[in-house]
């Protein structure tokens, strides 16, 4: 029995996408391309009227042929509250553990680091489904990436 419970809970852990609305129908389409590989997908974008995890404004959605999706979430990174961005990284923490690097916590220098550079390299978890990242590396946005929906 505890082989089971054990796999629902980290069936769970992996589901925090399921947090933000992603029916296709609340989007605004905005063209259509293909990767080099020629997979076709769509690319929709929709403001957010209230803050996803109380940091993100905008949410911009690729749609596979195969129905997958890759989400990214952005905040602009003049604009993010800090506090808000500790408390979320350290819930990602507290859902998936250390990241594949073995960072943990969002620690005060990391902060300061991100207040004086706009740049921040992260967190990912690509050992999960989907794979999940949240950085500042084009020094506009923070982005949390959801790959594989």
């Amino acid at each position: 029995m505890g082989i089971f419970s054990k796999k629902v809970k980290a069936e769970k852990k992996t589901e925090i996408h399921n947090e933000i609305d992603l029916n296709i129908d609340s989007f605004e389409y905005l063209y259509s391309d293909k990767t080099d590989g020629g997979t076709e997908f769509k690319i929709y974008s929709k403001q957010l009227e209230k803050l996803a995890f109380n940091l993100f404004t905008k949410i911009d959605m690729y749609e596979f042929a195969d129905g997958s999706k890759n989400v990214f979430l952005r905040s602009d990174i003049n604009n993010t509250d800090y506090d808000e961005l500790k408390i979320f990284v350290n819930r990602l923490i507290q859902l998936y553990g250390n990241d594949f690097t073995n960072s943990g916590q969002l620690t005060e220098d990391e902060i300061d680091n991100i207040a004086i550079s706009n740049f921040w390299s992260g967190r990912t978890w690509d050992k999960i489904k989907p794979i999940i990242s949240i950085d500042a590396l084009d020094e506009e946005y923070f982005t949390l990436t959801f790959l594989g929906i």
